[in-house]
Order: C-alpha cells, then sequence, then structure tokens
C-alpha cells in the first residue's frame, strides 16, 4: 500500500469517527490533501489557514518582495490563484473525435457530437521562472499550499475569461437544440452595462475596457426595417457573427442606431479597416452622422453570460470535468520543487462570475432568459455545478462560495439553500465541501448584535420570508450552523455547545484594507484608490487587525488575504522612502497614491517602533521606517488554533 493510499484511508477512518462521535473530538482534521493536526484539541478551537490571493505574477518589485518577504513566513500557508477557462480550451469544440486523457478531451453529453480539447501547457507553466499571467508554476516552489479558482467569467469590470465559441451560432444551435429537441432556444444571454440597465440595478457587464468608438466616425443608415447601420471607422475589431450592443443616440440623434435588446445585433458583415454593418433595433432610418465624442459598443464576449442557459452551461461542466481530472493527476517537475496534488489546498469552482455564485440579474432581463430567472433555477443550477464536481471524483478539498441572491435584492434564503447542498457533497476522499463568502467587511463585525456567548446573530434567516442578513451573504449563521452543530439544529441557540466539524470555512475581505481608519493616518486613502470597493475612502474591509479576530472568533478555517495586504504586513520596503511619500521604483499599487501608501506602512508596516522589525525577516529594517509592525502580528495572531 502506498503513503498516499495509507494516509487517505487514515483519513476516511477519522471522518467516519467523527460522524460517529461529534461531540468529543480527538483530532482536527485539516482540510487540504495529505496532511493532519494529529495534536488533541478540545471543543471550540479551529485551526486558520491564511492564503496570499492572487499574488503578484510579472518579474519586478512587487514580485521579489512578495517572494522574499510574503512567502517566507509561517503565517502564510500559501497563496490563491485563478485558473481561466480560455487559457485552457484555446480551440473550438468540434465534431472531430479526439482522444487522449479526460483532462485534454472531453467528449459533450449536453452538447452530443461535440468534442472539447485542452491544453494545460500555459497554466502549469515551466518552472519557478515563469511568470506568465495564467502560469501557477512558480507559486510551487515555495514548498506551500497552492489554491485554485476555477473562472469561467471574469469578474468586474468586463469578461475576459469565457471562449468566444459560447457565442457562436453553431454551438448556441447545437446545445439549444439538445437541452430542448421541441422548442430550441437559439440565443445565449448575457448582461452588460447597455441591455439590463437600469432594469437589473445598473450591472456593468463592460465598462471603460469596451470598444470605444473615436469621434469622427461615420454611421451611416438605410431605408431598410430595421435599419442597417454601415460604420466607417478603420480601425474597428470586429468580425462578421459577432453580437453586439451600443447605444449612440445621445452622440447621434439617430435612436434607430441604437442596439440595446436583450439579444444585441449581429455584426452582418465586417471589412477589416474600412467599415462594419449592423442591424438596429428599429428603423427605417436613412440618416447619417458623425460622431461628435467616443462611444461605447459592447461585445457578447465581454459581457457576462447567464450561466445555466444551455450554451454556457455545456462548455463549463466540461470544463469542470477536466480540471479535476487534471489537479487529480497532476505531476509536473519543476525546478526548485514539484507540481501535484499534495501542494493543491482547495479548489473553488465558480457557479457565475468571479469564482463565486452571484446571481446576475432578478429583476428585468431575467424574464427573457431561458429558463427564466427564478431563484429555484438559480439553486438548481448551484447544484448541478456540485454534483458535476463531484461526480469527477476530486482528491482535494473543494471550496464553493456562498451569495445571498441578487445584490440589488438580498436574500439571506439563497445561503442557507447554498450550504446545504455544498455540505451535502464530498470529495473523492470523503471530505465534506466546504464554503464560505468573499464579503468580509467591517460591517460584518459591527452589525453582530448576539449575546456574548458569540454563538447568536440576529436575522438568521427563517420562515417563509428572510431578512437581510448582518453579515455579507449570511455567512455568519452558516458558519454557526454548521460549525457548532452538525445536526443543524440549535445553531441560533445561546446554550448550543459548541463542537468543532469538519465542513471548512472560507472568509475573503471584500476589498483591499485601510489600516487608517481610527485617524491615526494624515492620508486615508482617496476615492480613486482601487484598493477600495466602495467609491470613497475607507472602503468597506477597513482595518484589518478588528476584522480578522473577528472572523477567527467565528471559526473560520481559511482566510484569503489579498497580496496587497500581504506586503503591507510582511514587507519591509513597502514603501520605498521619500520624504513623506513613496519612490515609484519600489513596490507600487495600480490608483493606490504614493502618499497613502507612505501612511498605511509608516502606520501599521513594517519598522523600527519598539524595534518591531527584529521579529519578521531576520531582522531587516528600511531606515527610516518607523511603522509598528501591527499588521503581521495581525496576521499571526489569526493564524493557528482559535
Amino acid at each position: 500500500m502506498s503513503k498516499r493510499e495509507m494516509i487517505n484511508g487514515r483519513l476516511i477512518r477519522i471522518l467516519v469517527g467523527l460522524l460517529l462521535w461529534p461531540h468529543c473530538v480527538k483530532a482536527q482534521i485539516a482540510f487540504y490533501n495529505s496532511q493532519l493536526y494529529n495534536s488533541t484539541i478540545s471543543p471550540g478551537e479551529t485551526f486558520t489557514q491564511i492564503y496570499a490571493l492572487f499574488p503578484p505574477q510579472a518579474m519586478g518589485p512587487n514580485n521579489t518582495d512578495f517572494s522574499t518577504y510574503v512567502m517566507t513566513q509561517s503565517a502564510i500557508d500559501g497563496v490563491t490563484l485563478q485558473v481561466p477557462w480560455n487559457a485552457v480550451e484555446t480551440v473550438d469544440p468540434t465534431t472531430t473525435p479526439c482522444t487522449g486523457a479526460p483532462d485534454v478531451c472531453q467528449p459533450d453529453p449536453n452538447a452530443p457530437g461535440y468534442f472539447h480539447t485542452y491544453n494545460w501547457g500555459t497554466v502549469n507553466g515551466s518552472g519557478c521562472t515563469d511568470h506568465a499571467a495564467s502560469s501557477i508554476s512558480q507559486w510551487f516552489c515555495f514548498g506551500k499550499k497552492v489554491g485554485l479558482i476555477l473562472f469561467g467569467i471574469a469578474d468586474s469590470p468586463s469578461n475576459g475569461v469565457t471562449p468566444k465559441y459560447i457565442w457562436s451560432s453553431g454551438w448556441i444551435n447545437s446545445t439549444a437544440t439538445a437541452a430542448n429537441p421541441t422548442s430550441p432556444y437559439l440565443f445565449q444571454d448575457v448582461v452588460n452595462t447597455i441591455n439590463t440597465s437600469p432594469s437589473c440595478g445598473g450591472y456593468s457587464g463592460a465598462t471603460g475596457s469596451s470598444f470605444q468608438v473615436p469621434s469622427g466616425t461615420l454611421f451611416q443608415g438605410d431605408s431598410s426595417n430595421p435599419t442597417h447601420v454601415t460604420v466607417s471607422w478603420p480601425a474597428h475589431p470586429f468580425q462578421g457573427g459577432e453580437t453586439i450592443w451600443l447605444n449612440p443616440q445621445f452622440l447621434l440623434s439617430h435612436p434607430n442606431f441604437d442596439v440595446t435588446t436583450p439579444h444585441g445585433a449581429t455584426v452582418m458583415t465586417a471589412i477589416p479597416g474600412t467599415s462594419f454593418t449592423y442591424v438596429s433595433t428599429v428603423g427605417p432610418d436613412n440618416g447619417s452622422a458623425n460622431s461628435t465624442a467616443n462611444t461605447q459598443i459592447i461585445t457578447a464576449d465581454q459581457s457576462w453570460p447567464v450561466p445555466y442557459e444551455a450554451p454556457y452551461k455545456a462548455g463549463w461542466l466540461a470544463f469542470l470535468r477536466a480540471a479535476i481530472y487534471h489537479f487529480n493527476n497532476l505531476n509536473v517537475a519543476i525546478t526548485g520543487g514539484q507540481e501535484d496534488l499534495s501542494h493543491i489546498a482547495y479548489i473553488r469552482p465558480g457557479v457565475a462570475r468571479g469564482g463565486e455564485a452571484i446571481p446576475l440579474c432578478s429583476t428585468g432581463a431575467g424574464a427573457n432568459w431561458s429558463p427564466t430567472y427564478s431563484q429555484g433555477n438559480w439553486e438548481n443550477w448551484y447544484g448541478t455545478v456540485n454534483d458535476t464536481v463531484q461526480a469527477a471524483s476530486p482528491q482535494m478539498q473543494v471550496l464553493y462560495s456562498l451569495n445571498a441572491g441578487d445584490p440589488q435584492h438580498k436574500d439571506a434564503s439563497y445561503t442557507t439553500d447554498q450550504a446545504a447542498r455544498a455540505v451535502a457533497h464530498a470529495n473523492g476522499a470523503g471530505q465534506f465541501n466546504g464554503f464560505g463568502s468573499q464579503g468580509l467587511q467591517n460591517s460584518d463585525r459591527t452589525n453582530w448584535n448576539g449575546p456574548g456567548t458569540g454563538l447568536q446573530v440576529p436575522n438568521c434567516p427563517s420562515g417563509t420570508n428572510p431578512p437581510v442578513p448582518d453579515t455579507g451573504n449570511n455567512w455568519g449563521c452558516m458558519f454557526l450552523k454548521y460549525w457548532s452543530d452538525a445536526n443543524n439544529t440549535e445553531y441560533n441557540t445561546p446554550n448550543d455547545t459548541p463542537s468543532p466539524t469538519t465542513v471548512p470555512l472560507e472568509l475573503q475581505q471584500i476589498d483591499c484594507s485601510n489600516p487608517c481608519v481610527d485617524g491615526t493616518c494624515t492620508d486615508q486613502g482617496s476615492n480613486s484608490d482601487s484598493c477600495f470597493l466602495s467609491s470613497l475612502a475607507p472602503g468597506k474591509t477597513q482595518d484589518l487587525r478588528l476584522v480578522y479576530p473577528f472572523a477567527t472568533q467565528h471559526h473560520v478555517s481559511v482566510l484569503e488575504l489579498y497580496s496587497q495586504d500581504a506586503l503591507l504586513a510582511f514587507d519591509p520596503f513597502y514603501c520605498t522612502l521619500s520624504g513623506i511619500s513613496c519612490s515609484s521604483s519600489g513596490v507600487t499599487f495600480t490608483k493606490l497614491t504614493a502618499p497613502t501608501q507612505n501612511e498605511f506602512f509608516q502606520d501599521v508596516g513594517i519598522g523600527d517602533k519598539n524595534n518591531c522589525y527584529l521579529n519578521y525577516n531576520g531582522g531587516t529594517n528600511q531606515s527610516g521606517a518607523h511603522g509598528d509592525c501591527s499588521y503581521a502580528a495581525a496576521m499571526y495572531a489569526a493564524h493557528g488554533y482559535h
């Protein structure tokens, strides 16, 4: 019997023992593969691990400092990375049969007769010096774990991860017919700024990153009904058959040139370097006009697809099966390390955009989708993803995102259903799937109004009209329910006796933190600082020295720490000091002003206050740095048993 088989057998025996004897915990099972914490723990303790989220990939000061000062910290268990779908499926599926292992060849049961082929070379990478955007290899070179988020749809502001074939007419026809042979639905619906706003609360499937038609571009209509519009724009990037939306009426005074309908317009002809033609929403309109300012055009592949519709569903489920097989069997030798299953901490499959499960729209445009939007249809899709991943027999821990409904219409009952679906599934080693929220923020702490025991949160969903949750995505109630009572019967009772379970519970901060909310900093950040999610500083996460103790008090197993904050905590050169600012030659963050970066560093970073720098990185310090190392101390306090 191999060592791995012995360990997996031991895992299963311990899991069975815990299920049969839930209130007498003799060992805490780590949720990553092939490692156990054998020390006896008392009821009421959870082991918390910290993963640095989306570390800097490219060569430069950010990557160098992250490798030198963050990855060497024992409080950092590893990193969490994106695996973008279109980096692996680089060619369209065809009707030509393919051969090979399931990670390189997938016949599609939802599109009969089609075969997917995958190439994992870009994602696997070529070793410790591979700094390409989608490569994971460099992060296996530190002897730590790697968490993987499978991205099928990119997060805000614009999609750039879903393969373009999802919107091709042939693929749509095949999958729609297979899904409903008697009445095929021949669209892959999407959400973007033009086709859903304001009915969906201002969703932005694409914004400034969309194609911009420059001023002086000629729009020419005709007398057909509806109008055929020819756009003379030598630099246009469009191709025949592409789907677009645009709304130039305010610039051109020709409303019939608009395309704002749910299904967009097809580019009929496209002559590179000359013009393209599309059919407008209505017509006729035989006028012409030159644009006087840039006009936005949004394409289908920049938008967010409705994931439970047949075209996206077929492609994504095939990719999930391939991905689980690939990482189950990962075995890539690299200089200085090895990529294999034992180094994978967990996988989080995306249910919707951004590796999460956020419904795109619950009103307005959702009535045009097939099936139409409903909570039941959305939750069934959530269950389908769980079913597909479990059927692929993943050998690593699997986590899922909880989301409390449409952000414009929050409803805590979504997370009640999602958490139940997640823990009703397990991986191939018998470990329960875990769940968590990517919305940890300071308001979770300030809204927590339960009794001093910490075992109750008001507004836990009940009955047929659940209230808005007090914690983001209702994670507080769900953590208590699945951590402290495996039978799920007394989670909101103050007298409940806590006992750890084997369900891993994850939290990711909603945006980068701001340690200056206590007023100790002169510059608390500007409203353009991109690390803050809200439009004005100090953002939503705010001070991790307050947020992290709150999270660990309430049973979090995994904390995903933004890499910007990991650098702030541990990098003695987070700010290369230059007066009251930071030098541009050091670690830099897009739109985070140099004075703000300086303030953060000099307040909570690695400095000489009480000689605290001696406790980190072998005593490395920067001349003039006088931070108090309190962020580093907070990370170490959050790591480990609580």
